[in-house]
């Protein structure tokens, strides 16, 4: 995508985590460790300065996904977990959709009008559905497939504390303090 192509995306398609050097949409796997509540709505000043991960221009641009003609389908290729999958069909019926793909990254289906933002993004352990004044809901749902990993539960607790950033080129200085890029 082009940076004109980003700048006019609508705001509450993109999100920050405090001292990231990327903006996500809302189902980008970068987003699946940080801890819950920190990612936050990008605003146009950051939209036009921050760039977008690689594999969310992708997205977004509508490469690295599959498409899905029918939700059950989605749900058995992505390994939903079978005791949500009622809940999850619930929650499809309830909004709006025309188009259903899960990315190559395979961490949610994702479900949208025909033309708009997505209406919902199905994980495996909860659902976040687009609300009527922007932004999204969470639903947490009662039954996932796998415990967090200790890689996720280490990246969860790095986020409390946000990383340190370069004065002069605003790229994480490293434990030294020092900036590697520009000296400062």
């Amino acid at each position: 995508m082009t940076i004109n192509e980003i700048s006019a995306l609508p705001d509450e398609q993109l999100y920050r985590i405090p001292g990231g050097a990327k903006l996500h949409i809302r189902g980008c796997r970068h987003l699946s460790g940080a801890k819950p509540g920190a990612a936050t709505l990008a605003t146009r000043p950051e939209i036009n300065r921050i760039p977008v991960c690689s594999s969310c221009q992708s997205n977004l641009g509508g490469e690295g996904r599959t498409a899905y003609a029918e939700f059950d389908e989605a749900l058995e290729a992505f390994h939903a977990p079978v005791a949500n999958r009622p809940r999850m069909r619930e929650i499809f019926a309830s909004v709006e959709h025309a188009r259903i793909w899960i990315p190559y990254s395979g961490t949610y289906i994702a479900v949208a009008p025909e033309e708009g933002q997505v209406a919902a993004f199905f994980n495996k352990g909860f659902v976040d559905v687009h609300a009527a004044g922007g932004g999204y809901e969470t639903e947490t749902l009662p039954h996932t497939t796998t415990a967090p990993s200790k890689t996720t539960a280490t990246k969860a607790v790095a986020l409390e504390a946000p990383p340190q950033l370069c004065p002069g080129c605003w790229t994480v200085l490293p434990s030294s303090g020092q900036c590697d890029g520009c000296a400062l």
